[in-house]
């Protein structure tokens, strides 16, 4: 079992379009790896991407496996992953 995910650019010949990474979870998902971080730009670049709904960023960890990324999103969307009967 795991996270079933492809890129957007497999699905669509090669070109950009929408989310980084398609998969089966419940948000859009934008994936970086770069040297110098801009989170709150890539978290933007995700919420646009996600047209309203859950987004969140993964950061891959220079020199550290993919298992070890960073995720990013705003803190009442987390809350509502994990706590969907809480409101913010």
């Amino acid at each position: 079992m795991g996270v079933q995910a492809v890129t957007s650019r497999e699905l669509n010949d090669g070109y950009q379009q929408g989310s980084d990474l398609i998969t089966d979870l419940p948000v859009c998902v934008e994936a970086k790896n770069h040297a110098q971080w801009d989170l709150a730009g890539w978290l933007t670049q995700a919420f646009r991407d996600a047209r309203g709904d859950k987004a969140a960023v993964f950061v891959k960890a220079r020199q550290k496996p993919v298992s070890e990324s960073y995720v990013v999103m705003r803190a009442d969307q987390f809350v509502r992953l994990v706590r969907p009967d809480v409101e913010w």
